[in-house]
């Protein structure tokens, strides 16, 4: 996999750390609990959450560039990465890590609605920053099957509407997968990465962009998503030390 984008000469390596120990069965795949966030998260509703039912999955908080319930949609099952217990019908009314993301597949998902092969589809919001703070801190949770790309495009402005900036004046993710493989689905976690720009920002635009090939076993993840802007001398809030958890098995019913 390559995580190098030639175009774009300010592209962070990604460097991707699998948090559990694959088990050869290719029927079944993992959950797992997962720290919660560092403080000062600018993102609003990190972990793809409904605001008016919280023990459920929702793009709330987050723009579909198609509109709404058009392209990207929503996952909840105990496979998916979370930080806390969620009881919800999803889950059998249990006290488990039920946990949320964001998906883009070309089936229908929780909520939402269903990507389309080779059409590119943007989910994306804006957060308000200080221009003085020019050193962003990006983090996210995903997992892929077939994609080609995903990606998450940083943009600088000086107001909530824009105008942006025309390029991204950061990309802390770039992946593309050719292939799809028969072992379980694995989510990863990137480094907590760092980019110090020539120039802050009052505001930054998040765009996760993604899009799916031709064919059947294609789709892409994200949830967890960490970012914020930090002056030169600030120190980063402390990140709980890395927690980790024998896998629990879950047979795959569903592939949302």
């Amino acid at each position: 996999m390559n995580f190098f984008r030639k175009r774009k000469p300010r592209l962070t390596v990604l460097a991707a750390v699998v948090l559990m120990s694959a088990l050869q069965l290719s029927s079944q795949t993992l959950a797992f609990q997962v720290p919660p966030l560092p403080a000062y998260n600018l993102v609003q509703n990190p972990w793809f959450r409904s605001a008016s039912e919280p023990n459920y999955s929702g793009l709330d908080g987050w723009i579909d560039a198609a509109g709404k319930n058009k392209y990207w949609s929503t996952s909840q099952k105990e496979s998916n990465p979370s930080p806390d217990i969620l009881i919800n019908g999803i889950c059998g009314n249990k006290p488990v890590y039920c946990g949320t993301s964001a998906r883009l597949k070309n089936t229908p998902g929780q909520s939402g609605g269903v990507g389309v092969a080779g059409v590119d589809a943007y989910l994306y919001q804006v957060v308000a920053a200080n221009k003085l703070n020019s050193r962003l801190i990006f983090f996210a949770h995903w997992v892929s099957h077939r994609i080609d790309p995903a990606e998450v495009l940083i943009y600088g402005g000086d107001s909530p509407g824009g105008p942006w900036t025309e390029d991204p004046v950061w990309v802390p993710f770039y992946h593309v997968q050719d292939e799809a493989d028969n072992e379980p689905d694995l989510w990863t976690q990137t480094d907590f990465l760092e980019e110090t720009l020539s120039q802050g920002y009052n505001y930054y635009k998040i765009v996760i962009h993604a899009r799916l090939p031709d064919g059947d076993t294609v789709g892409f993840k994200i949830t967890g998503i960490y970012f914020t802007a930090l002056g030169p001398g600030d120190p980063f809030p402390p990140v709980q030390d890395e927690m980790r958890f024998l896998p629990i098995i879950t047979m795959v019913g569903s592939r949302q």
